[in-house]
C-alpha cells in the first residue's frame, strides 16, 4: 500500500456495483479497460491516429505503466466491479505527486515509444507539457484517467466512481483538479462539484480544466 491516504479507500457496494481499490494483480485489467474506454477521445485520435485498434493497444500499454506508478507511489486506482468483473476504473494522484519526476519520465519514455511510436510519443508528450502548464500550484488531488466499458455507459457507474473519489478527497478537506477533452463530460463533472477554470487547445483539440473545492 504505497500511499498513506489508501487508509480512506474501502469497499462500497451500491446498486450491484462494488467500488474498491484495485489490487496489483488487476492493473493489467484496468489498463485494458481504459484502453477500450478512451481510445476514441478527440485527443487520443489526434495523438495516435485514425486506427482504433492501434489506439486501443497503445493506450493499454501506456495506462499499464501509468497505473502501476499511480497505484504504487502516487495515489490509488479505484475499480467498479459488477458480479466480480471490472467495468470501470478511476485513477487519482495525491497532493504533490501528480507530476512525473525526472527518473519517472526517463523510465516511462521507452514504454511510450514501444507502445505509441515516435509520432505518438511526441504528441502525448506535447499534451502532458500543456497539462503541466495548467496544473495548480496549490495542494490538490488530481483525477484521472477515468473510464467505463463503452456498452455500460449511462448506467451510473462513472457517477459511483466520482462519488467515491469525492468522499476520499473531502475526508482530507482537499481540492481536486482534472482535464477533459470532451465538452459532453464538462456537465458530468459539474454535477460532481467541478467548475471550469480554464480552456486551452492541445494538439488542435479543445481542453477544459476543472477544479473542485473541498466539500463541493
Amino acid at each position: 500500500m504505497g500511499f498513506a491516504t489508501k487508509r480512506n479507500a474501502g469497499s462500497r457496494k451500491i446498486e450491484g456495483i462494488e467500488i474498491r481499490e484495485i489490487l496489483p494483480s488487476e492493473v493489467d485489467l484496468a489498463a485494458a479497460l481504459l484502453g477500450r474506454a478512451m481510445r476514441d477521445t478527440p485527443l487520443h485520435i489526434a495523438s495516435l491516429g485514425n486506427d482504433s485498434a492501434f489506439r486501443e493497444q497503445a493506450l493499454e500499454g501506456v495506462f499499464r505503466a501509468f497505473l502501476s506508478l499511480e497505484s504504487a507511489t502516487k495515489g490509488l486506482v479505484l475499480g467498479a466491479f459488477r458480479n466480480g468483473i471490472l467495468v470501470g476504473a478511476c485513477g487519482m494522484m495525491g497532493p504533490g505527486r501528480c507530476q512525473l519526476t525526472l527518473p519517472e519520465k526517463i523510465a516511462m519514455l521507452p514504454k511510450m515509444l514501444w507502445n505509441c511510436g515516435l509520432r505518438g510519443t511526441g504528441k502525448l508528450n506535447s499534451l502532458f507539457r500543456n497539462w503541466s502548464k495548467h496544473d495548480p500550484v496549490h495542494s490538490h488531488w488530481h483525477l484521472g484517467p477515468v473510464g467505463v466499458e463503452r456498452e455500460l455507459r449511462g448506467r451510473g457507474i462513472g457517477s459511483q466512481l466520482l462519488r467515491e473519489f469525492s468522499r476520499i478527497v473531502d475526508d482530507e478537506h482537499a481540492s481536486s483538479w482534472l482535464e477533459t477533452d470532451q465538452e459532453t463530460n464538462v456537465s458530468f463533472y459539474q454535477e460532481h462539484g467541478f467548475e471550469v477554470v480554464a480552456k486551452d487547445t492541445v494538439n488542435g483539440v479543445p481542453n477544459w480544466f476543472m477544479k473542485r473545492s473541498s466539500g463541493a
